[in-house]
C-alpha cells in the first residue's frame, strides 16, 4: 500500500508528458471533465480570433474612398490623418495602443510625420479620454495660431454631432468600409474662440465639421479557421463577441470560417 502514491504519481506523470506531446497538458482532472461537456465557446475578436495588428488601409475624404497601398493621398485625406495623429497620445507608436499606433504608423510612412515633431509644432492643450461609454476621443490642440478641437471616434456617435454634412453619402461609405472587414473611426474638428478653460463635452463636441473616415484591418490570427472547424467537428458552437459594426464583424466572421450561411449576426440591442 505504501507504494501505491509512487506508483499513481508515475503514471499521472507519463499521462502529462503522452499529453504535453498533443499539446494539452491538464492540471486538474475536473478541467477534463469540463472541457469534455462544453458546447459553447464565447470568444472575444480583437487579439483571440485575430492578431490586434492595426493597420490603416483606406481612408474616406468626404468625396471618394482612398486605398493607401494604391492610390494618391487626396488633400482632404491627408488632413484627416495629420488631425488624427494629433488626436493620438504617445511620442511614438510603440507607446501607444494599437489603434493609434495604427494611425501614427500609418502618418509616418504615408507623410513622414514624426510625431513627436508633430505634437512639439502643434501642441496639444487640453483633452476628453475615450471611454467605452463615451466612444470618441477629444483633444484640444493650437494649430497655426488657432485653437482647434480634434474628435475621433465612433462614425455613427461623431455623425450626430457634425452639422451640414451629406449623412446618406457619408453613411453608404461607412457601410461599404465596414462590409470590407474594416474598424472604421470618423475624424473630425471644431474651431474655438479661445483655450478652454474647463473643457466639456458640450463645449467641444458639439457642432463639428466631418473630416473623413478612416478604415484599419486586423488580420486574423494564423490557424484560427482550422481551430473553429475543429471546435464545429467536436459538436462545440463557437461565438465572436466584439465592439465593431455588425458588418465589420460578419465580414471578419466569414473570412476565418465562423459565420456560416445559415448563422446570425446579431447586435447587442437586438
Amino acid at each position: 500500500p505504501e507504494g501505491l502514491a509512487t506508483v499513481v504519481t508515475i503514471v499521472l506523470s507519463i499521462g502529462v508528458t503522452n499529453m504535453s506531446k498533443r499539446s494539452a497538458i491538464i492540471r486538474k482532472l475536473t478541467a477534463v471533465e469540463t472541457l469534455g461537456c462544453t458546447q459553447i465557446i464565447c470568444s472575444d475578436k480583437t487579439g483571440t480570433l485575430t492578431q490586434n495588428k492595426m493597420s490603416l488601409r483606406k481612408v474616406y475624404d468626404g468625396e471618394k474612398i482612398i486605398d493607401l497601398g494604391s492610390d494618391g493621398i487626396s488633400k482632404n485625406s491627408e488632413i484627416a490623418m495629420r488631425f488624427a495623429a494629433l488626436c493620438c497620445d504617445g511620442a511614438e507608436a510603440e507607446s501607444a495602443d494599437h489603434t493609434e499606433a495604427a494611425l501614427v504608423s500609418a502618418a509616418s510612412r504615408y507623410l513622414n510625420i514624426v510625431k513627436s515633431d508633430f505634437d512639439a509644432e502643434f501642441p496639444r492643450l487640453a483633452s476628453i479620454p475615450l471611454t467605452p461609454e463615451r466612444k470618441i476621443k477629444t483633444t484640444v490642440n493650437m494649430i497655426e495660431g488657432k485653437v482647434f478641437a480634434i474628435v475621433r471616434g465612433a462614425p455613427d456617435i461623431i455623425l450626430e454631432k457634425c452639422i451640414g454634412e451629406d449623412e446618406k453619402k457619408i453613411t453608404e461609405a461607412y457601410e461599404q468600409l465596414c462590409n470590407e472587414g474594416l474598424r472604421v473611426l470618423a475624424i473630425s474638428y471644431k474651431t474655438l474662440d479661445d483655450v478652454p478653460t474647463d473643457p466639456s463635452e458640450a463645449e467641444l463636441e458639439t457642432g463639428l465639421q466631418f473630416l473623413g473616415l478612416l478604415g484599419l484591418a486586423d488580420r486574423e490570427r494564423r490557424g484560427i479557421s482550422k481551430d473553429i472547424e475543429l471546435c464545429r467537428k467536436a459538436g462545440i458552437s463557437t461565438v465572436m463577441f466584439t465592439g465593431d459594426h455588425i458588418n465589420t464583424a460578419a465580414s471578419i466572421g466569414q473570412k476565418i470560417g465562423l459565420l456560416k450561411a445559415d448563422d446570425l449576426s446579431v447586435t447587442g440591442e437586438q
